[in-house]
């Protein structure tokens, strides 16, 4: 072939050649060695507030990132790297075996400012590696939105590539739990490294199916446990370009939303299958199944909430919506909108609750505000109805705090005729009001959504506090004197006191540059070389590369024909390096006139 200006052959040589010569030229000798650890958050911007209001918001800040150490130092303590921490009794509840709370808590620390926790929880995790164990059964679930949520936060807030590689080392371990004829996960799965531990993995798979000749219940999942794997998939892929964990998001979005069209789609008036079938690897005939068990339908509680909530976060996290998800959040909107028709919503006392089919309320449901407000001020088209419908539900899950004694809201209710029963009255540190808070106050600047957030932090201080170190639930919370529960899930870390922080923090994660996964974790809705935030140490060794590079009016003229090529080049993932070169060689023509002119 021809050697031709313009040819894609030229194009990628005279790319190569670009990275080459900046790889060989030296940094500037002032540039610091790269840090072992991510560097600090940049400094806060200027809010523009009053005096007043700012010294409050500060002062804020400062008391949820003192809960914060303490909760850390308690699990640090006490918890000896286990999953979730037992403050009464000072000890752990090791339930997955995967050191829970050490993954769940980086990007809490690391955006609140505790550099040094960070630090050290972050050596902590680069030393001991990606948790499995062969011996006890993993919740594929927990194990994904915990670990490799955590993970890929760290990355996505950082750019620590160290935290990218351990993302897929673990969730190529989720995939080896949705090798089956479904492509849907399994519940539980023994985790380990086939590669480098042949013997234990097979003598874990056997135990699998020694297990499952007396326990049928092996080989089905809930609807949260097989669709709310997305976000986390199609990121990595994103990011490592390794399209694996893309197709298996896409393999498990194509089942639901099948099963959903057999039900009738945007006219169906029933709700999605709780159970799923995902039978065993050597299966050869599979279904789902359809509503066959007991109160086997899916709410927008246990069993079916965070894949309802990935239905509008998935799409916020490409760059080109899939149909699928498109339709099936259209159609559970559409069905909010009209839930006192079809008896998703009921009023006591002009509250608006959001409860199942049995009149049951779960604070878990309590994200369905903030998911609804997200969604009006993200997406395309008139939403104001449902930001308003954001706005009624908010006030029924802010209702059960208000008027508790301890100003905490119980777990589980009951909506029957004009009055709500506590039926499980414990209080578990549980997230997703703060979360609503934190989102319609982002959404509308309405201070009182802040205000009652505050509020629910006071009282977190003053009745979930141990003194020893950490916080734990309560067993009543219409008891002001009542027992502690002795549990500090990782999500109280993780999520409940990282939204109490960012609520009084304007400046810190957008809503419009990142997503908050189900756990809390946010990833970067855009990629990291398309947006600001690459790494401070990256930026700057190659700007001052460009400068030495481009001294040469020989380097400048070749560096000039390279934007040329790159201008002709239509691959998306490198138009950042061209804004980047562009604007370099613009500052360095710049000052080299202001010297001449200084010269003169």
């Amino acid at each position: 072939m021809a050697w031709r200006y313009g040819s894609k052959r030229t194009e990628r040589l005279l790319l190569l050649l670009l990275l080459l010569l900046l790889s060989l030229t030296r940094c500037s000798p002032h540039l610091p060695d790269a840090p072992s650890l991510p560097p600090p958050l940049p400094p806060q911007r200027s809010l523009a507030l009053p005096a007043p209001l700012t010294l409050t918001l500060a002062s804020r800040r400062a008391q949820v990132r003192e809960a914060i150490r303490h909760a850390w130092s308690g699990y640090m303590k006490y918890g000896r790297l286990g999953d979730d921490l037992k403050p009464v009794s000072r000890g752990v509840d090791n339930w997955m075996n995967a050191r829970l709370t050490l993954f769940d808590s980086l990007d809490t620390l690391y955006l609140s400012g505790c550099q040094d926790l960070f630090h050290e929880a972050a050596q902590q995790v680069l030393a001991g590696g990606v948790p499995g164990d062969a011996i006890f059964p993993s919740k594929v679930f927990e194990y994904h939105i915990r670990i490799v949520g955590g993970l890929l936060s760290v990355h996505s807030l950082t750019g620590d590539a160290r935290f990218l590689d351990l993302a897929s080392r673990a969730a190529d371990n989720v995939l080896e739990a949705m090798q089956n004829p479904s492509g849907l996960p399994y519940m539980h799965f023994r985790f380990v490294d086939r590669k480098r531990r042949p013997v234990t993995w097979l003598v874990s798979r056997t135990m699998d199916f020694i297990r499952a000749s007396y326990d049928s219940a092996i080989w089905r999942n809930s609807l949260v446990g097989i669709g709310s794997m997305g976000p986390e998939l199609r990121y990595l892929t994103r990011e490592t370009g390794a399209r694996r964990y893309e197709e298996a998001a896409d393999r498990v979005l194509a089942e639901i939303h099948a099963a959903w069209k057999k039900l009738g789609g945007r006219n169906s008036s029933k709700p999605l299958p709780l159970w799923w079938d995902t039978p065993p690897r050597l299966s050869r005939s599979y279904r789902p199944l359809f509503n066959q068990l007991e109160g086997s339908e899916a709410t927008l509680g246990s069993g079916g909430d965070s894949f309802f909530e990935y239905l509008l976060k998935e799409q916020l996290l490409q760059s080109s919506s899939r149909s699928q998800l498109v339709d099936m959040y259209e159609w559970l909107t559409s069905r909010l909108l009209d839930g006192h028709a079809n008896q998703l919503i009921r009023r006591v006392h002009g509250v608006d609750f959001l409860v199942n089919r049995r009149c049951d309320y779960e604070h878990l449901t309590c994200f369905v505000p903030g998911m609804l407000a997200l969604g009006a001020s993200q997406l395309k088209g008139n939403r104001s109805s449902q930001l308003s419908l954001a706005r009624r539900l908010m006030e029924s899950c802010i209702y059960l705090y208000q008027a508790s004694p301890t100003g905490l809201a119980p777990d589980t209710g009951s909506v029957c005729g004009d009055q709500f029963t506590a039926n499980s009255p414990e209080y578990l540190l549980r997230p997703e009001t703060v979360e609503s808070l934190f989102i319609l106050f982002r959404v509308t600047k309405d201070g009182r959504y802040r205000e009652i957030a505050w509020e629910i932090f006071r009282s977190i201080e003053k009745y979930c506090k141990v003194e020893s170190g950490g916080y734990s639930g309560l067993v009543n919370v219409n008891d002001v004197n009542g027992s502690k529960n002795d549990n500090m899930p990782s999500y109280f870390i993780a999520e409940t006191l990282k939204y109490l922080y960012l609520i009084f923090d304007d400046a810190a994660v957008s809503l419009d540059d990142f997503v908050f996964t189900t756990e809390a974790h946010p990833l970067a809705r855009y990629n990291r070389c398309d947006r600001q935030g690459v790494s401070r140490y990256h930026s700057e060794c190659v700007s001052s590369s460009i400068d030495l590079f481009l001294l040469s009016p020989e380097n400048l003229m070749l560096l000039l024909l390279l934007l040329t090529c790159l201008h002709r080049c239509r691959c998306v993932s490198l138009a950042w390096l061209k804004r980047a070169l562009v604007q370099r060689i613009r500052s360095f023509l710049k000052r080299r006139r202001l010297g001449r002119h200084h010269m003169v």
